[in-house]
């Protein structure tokens, strides 16, 4: 279970490297450094309940990254000029024209 627990938490810590090296944004590396720590932390309880505390602030933790990182994108976005579409696509926030599709206008 340590060993799993280790691999996870490895996992983790590069994905938030990754995060850092493609975003400037305090707020955000602060929260993951947050989730991070957390993660630490389970592999060093000695209790079942204190796994639970942990487990619970750890998932609090992670629900705050999710939020700074949504807010971080809307902000961004709003900064390029760029928007998400309703399929999940960004696309930007210029009009379309007829004519700039290759199709007949």
């Amino acid at each position: 279970m340590r060993i799993r627990a280790y691999d996870l938490r490895s996992n983790a810590q590069e994905a938030l490297f990754r995060m850092q090296m493609l975003t400037d944004g305090e707020r955000l590396s602060r929260t993951a450094g947050d989730v991070l720590t957390g993660i630490t932390a389970l592999t060093k309880v000695d209790s079942r309940a204190e796994l639970d505390e942990v487990r619970a602030q750890t998932r609090d933790d992670i629900s705050r990254l999710v939020g700074s990182a949504k807010q971080h994108l809307e902000t961004l976005a709003q900064a390029t000029g760029l928007n998400p579409s309703a399929d999940g696509n960004r696309t930007t926030s210029a009009p379309h024209r007829a004519g700039n599709s290759g199709e007949p206008g």
